[in-house]
């Protein structure tokens, strides 16, 4: 159904599952939820928990899309979609699937250097916001910065409208650039491919409501 995001719906395997196959599809996710939060460790860094505590979250991913097929592979006869189905959709599942497996490699030895240089960069920025101000401001905190160069808010087009003309605002936008390159991108990819070297994004099918394909865990959209 296209229309299920504009009735306050969407395309998650585990709530789609429990509308039309098994009302308990969410449980094991719940479960998984409540292992993360016990040992402080984010869903996604979930490998790091014991296998048998990830495995039935892993394997209701496996059982409930094949329930779902089962339940709706015969509407694709009523409605003459099949050879559709079969020609675009299963096409773009195996590559999707194979784009998954493969990811993509990632340089650990660039990485960490950059996070060394940038850290330097981003240490050395801090004390110059630290030296204007007068006190140790916190860059990060937009309630801080906008008190400080007198503004309505410290969004990021508010402080690229005066940054040619003001230092400060400028200085701001240097930081978060910097610091958001080891938050954003660096670490978070350093610790993702630390198992073969390479990351392995989700690539979704259907929750981008244009249609096209996204991905997660990372989004690749941005870099």
């Amino acid at each position: 159904d296209e229309n299920r995001l504009q009735k306050g719906k969407n395309y998650k395997l585990k709530d789609c599952a429990r509308e039309f196959v098994d009302p308990t599809a969410a449980e094991a996710d719940e479960d998984l939820k409540g292992e993360l939060r016990a040992r402080g460790i984010p869903k996604g860094q979930m490998a790091e928990l014991p296998s048998n505590l990830v495995a039935e979250y892993a394997v209701m991913d496996v059982i409930l899309t094949w329930q779902m097929y089962v339940t709706l592979s015969p509407f694709l006869d009523k409605w003459g979609v099949r050879p559709l189905f079969e020609e675009n959709n299963l096409f773009l599942i195996r590559a999707a699937l194979r784009m998954e497996y493969n990811g993509f490699h990632v340089d650990r030895n660039l990485i960490e250097r950059h996070i060394e240089e940038t850290d330097v960069i981003v240490t050395q920025l801090e004390a110059q916001l630290h030296e204007r101000a007068g006190y140790p401001i916190n860059a990060n905190s937009p309630k801080q910065v906008a008190m400080w160069l007198g503004l309505p808010n410290a969004q990021h087009d508010t402080l690229e409208a005066i940054a040619d003309t003001n230092d400060n605002a400028s200085l701001i936008l240097q930081y978060k650039v910097e610091s958001k390159a080891i938050s954003t991108f660096y670490r978070p990819y350093l610790r993702m491919s630390k198992h073969d070297g390479r990351v392995h994004p989700s690539i979704n099918l259907a929750v981008a409501r244009t249609g096209r394909l996204s991905s997660s865990g990372p989004n690749l959209q941005p870099v």
